[in-house]
């Protein structure tokens, strides 16, 4: 249901860059969808999103900016940065994800190992 599959891109975008602007929730919607399209995950944005975002729900002007943002997203209308990235975390933080990209705003991008 794509209603859903926009509220679940939102809820990840919230929880993980409702910080950052317009670029860094473009990176990490970039990662959830590299995770959909690749065989060794799951292949909707919602499976994706709930092996870490079961309830994330913001509020206010900028919940309904993200979900906005989401559908956008969901429907193509905004290009994504196509950066290979199928992991991302808080930049500084030492982890064995993958092969290390780039940081951007707070985060850090990796590819897979």
């Amino acid at each position: 249901m794509a209603i859903a599959e926009v509220l679940c891109l939102a809820a990840v975008l919230w929880a993980e860059a409702r910080g950052e602007g317009y670029t860094g929730k473009l990176l990490v919607a970039d990662v959830v969808f590299n995770r959909v399209y690749d065989p060794r995950w799951p292949d909707t944005i919602c499976d994706v999103t709930r092996q870490q975002f079961v309830s994330q729900k913001g509020q206010g002007t900028d919940w309904w900016l993200t979900v906005a943002l989401a559908d956008d997203l969901y429907r193509r209308r905004v290009l994504l940065p196509e950066t290979g990235a199928v992991y991302f975390n808080t930049k500084g933080i030492t982890n064995d994800y993958g092969h290390y990209l780039f940081s951007y705003g707070g985060h850090a991008f990796y590819s897979a190992p």
